[in-house]
Parts: C-alpha cells; sequence; structure tokens
C-alpha cells in the first residue's frame, strides 16, 4: 500500500444554559502504509472477528484508525483476549490518530448483519 499523510478534524462542542462551548482539534501525520476504506459484513453473533489491517496491508503498527458500522457494535484494541471490549453505537465514528496498535477486533450482537467501515494507516 502507498504511503500517505492521515489527517481528522473534529469539533466538540457542549451546550449548557449558560452558552456553547466549542473544541476544535485538528491532527495530521505521515503513514508509512495506508488501507484505503473497507466495508465488511460481520454475521450477527460473531465475536472478537479481527479487521484485516496487518500483515497483508504491510502494516505492523497501526498508527491511525477509524471504524463506523450501521448497527451497533462492540470493538477491542489490541490483542483481542486481553482487553475489554467497549460499545459503539450505531453510526458513530472511531477515530484514533497517534496510536500504536498491534490489532483490532469487532462483535456483532445487534440481532442483524453489520456493515462496517474502517480505514487505516501505520508503519
Amino acid at each position: 500500500m502507498p504511503a500517505g499523510t492521515m489527517r481528522a478534524r473534529t469539533t466538540v462542542s457542549l451546550t449548557t444554559p449558560y452558552g456553547t462551548y466549542s473544541l476544535p482539534v485538528d491532527f495530521a501525520a505521515s503513514m508509512d502504509e495506508i488501507v484505503p476504506p473497507v466495508t465488511i459484513e460481520v454475521a450477527n453473533g460473531v465475536t472478537d472477528q479481527a479487521l484485516i489491517i496487518l500483515g497483508t496491508s504491510g502494516i505492523e503498527t497501526i498508527q491511525a484508525l477509524a471504524i463506523v458500522a450501521d448497527v451497533a457494535i462492540s470493538v477491542k484494541l489490541g490483542v483481542a483476549g486481553s482487553n475489554v471490549a467497549f460499545a459503539l453505537a450505531a453510526g458513530a465514528q472511531l477515530v484514533l490518530m497517534g496510536t500504536s496498535l498491534t490489532a483490532v477486533s469487532v462483535s456483532n450482537a445487534s440481532g442483524g448483519v453489520a456493515l462496517i467501515t474502517y480505514a487505516a494507516a501505520g508503519t
């Protein structure tokens, strides 16, 4: 896969009775290898399915990752057996930049097939 730059731009906003507070965040990092967006189907009941990012793509360490699914899923960062899954709501985005991961896996207990789209970059 080619080298390139991954960029993330987000604005976190909090609205209170006293006003709205915003925190804009921009981050960019050059990566040796990039996996462009891939969409996979994960059947209901599947646990700890590894996302195919490492090895065949040329990435040994994931430094940037983006995941979104059309249904609620759970995600484990790092080796599946030794990490706790966290919930990712349907349509919510998980974006990590500046990380150092050696594995990512997903589980689907939504009651239907999950369409999961992800992109990654690293070295």
